[in-house]
C-alpha cells in the first residue's frame, strides 16, 4: 500500500484498522500493534470456539469496510 498510495495513507489505514479493532472488542480485552501490519487482540474470558469465531467474524467484518483517505476509497 505505501508503494502506491504513499506513507501517509497506510499510516491513516492502520489507525483506522486500530480503530476497528478496539470497536470490536470490549472493554477488558486489549488490542495491540506487533509490527507493519501486524495487530493481536487479546480477548479475556472466551469460553468456546464458537465465541471465538463471533469474535473473529465481528473483526473481519469491521476491517473489511472502505477505507477513506482525503476523499478517496
Amino acid at each position: 500500500m505505501n508503494d502506491i498510495y504513499g506513507h501517509a495513507v497506510g499510516d491513516a489505514v492502520l489507525v483506522e484498522v486500530s480503530l476497528c479493532l478496539k470497536a470490536a472488542v470490549r472493554a477488558a480485552d486489549k488490542v495491540g500493534r506487533i509490527s507493519g501490519d501486524e495487530f493481536f487482540v487479546l480477548a479475556r474470558e472466551i469460553k468456546n470456539i464458537e465465541q471465538a469465531q463471533l469474535l473473529g467474524n465481528k473483526i473481519l467484518a469491521l476491517i473489511k469496510q472502505p477505507y477513506f483517505c482525503d476523499g478517496q476509497e
